[in-house]
């Protein structure tokens, strides 16, 4: 807690640094890390802040991720895909490039991610869902929760929900209470139909005042609920609001 880890820039605009962490939580192939904390971090100019690689129940409060370029967090679990329950709150991610994401979630179920802020990037929060087994476990796992974040002015999309490989499900994502702005796409999906029991509501989401932006823009969600969200448009050529396409068992 209450330390600050400051990459090098080499006289540039981006890190001199090309790859890797600030921070590894990796024990090693079949072990697992449990019940880390950070308070009260600061990390600057590293491609990724804290890379969470075999971890359980970890706890990342009050920390600041800035001009990271792949991703602040980056967050797995390797040993065990649906061993995670880890939360992030009131943390503050800022990256100044048109690329990368404050927070990149590969697997590890139950992540909590609440009250913080994210500015700038390509993605505020992307989930790149790889769905294959670890050290230990099944390839499959549940339980997303994000909530009473603010997320704003991204390149492509606020929240982007996509697996990238393997081929099972994920149940049960819980989005509410979200303010999103500045980008072309507030909340969306991937085409592979890979979640299962989605509630998005009471989310605020500008749109961008350019191009044509989308809300909130999901397909082939089985267990859909959309509801209660204000999605306001500020211009653009043709904004929607809401776009669904292939979605089964939906309630609006």
């Amino acid at each position: 807690r209450d330390f600050q880890i400051v990459g090098v820039f080499g006289g540039g605009v981006t890190p001199s640094k090309t790859g890797g962490a600030a921070l590894a939580i990796n024990p090693g192939t079949g072990l697992q890390n449990n019940y880390s904390r950070f308070y009260n971090v600061t990390i600057y100019g590293v491609p990724i802040g804290i890379d969470f690689v075999r971890t359980e129940m970890a706890l990342v409060r009050d920390c600041c991720f800035l001009a990271c370029p792949e991703a602040g967090l980056r967050i797995a679990n390797r040993y065990n895909i649906d061993g995670g329950d880890m939360a992030v709150t009131g943390c503050t991610f800022s990256n100044p490039y048109t690329y990368g994401a404050g927070v990149k979630y590969i697997n590890s179920g139950g992540l909590r991610f609440t009250d913080n802020k994210i500015l700038g990037g390509g993605v505020g929060f992307l989930m790149a869902y790889e769905a294959v087994a670890g050290d230990t476990g099944p390839a499959q796992t549940a339980i997303l929760i994000l909530a009473n974040n603010s997320i704003e002015n991204q390149a492509n999309q606020n929240i982007s929900l996509t697996r990238v490989s393997g081929s099972s499900k994920w149940f049960y994502m819980l989005i509410h209470d979200n303010e999103l702005a500045g980008c072309p796409v507030g909340i969306a999906t991937d085409t592979s139909g890979f979640i299962q029991q989605l509630d998005i509501h009471d989310n605020t989401i500008q749109l961008a005042g350019s191009g044509s932006p989308l809300g909130i823009a999901l397909d082939g969600v089985t267990e859909l609920q959309v509801h209660d969200n204000s999605i306001k448009a500020n211009g653009g050529t043709s904004p929607i609001g809401l776009y669904l396409a292939n979605c089964s068992q939906t309630k609006v």
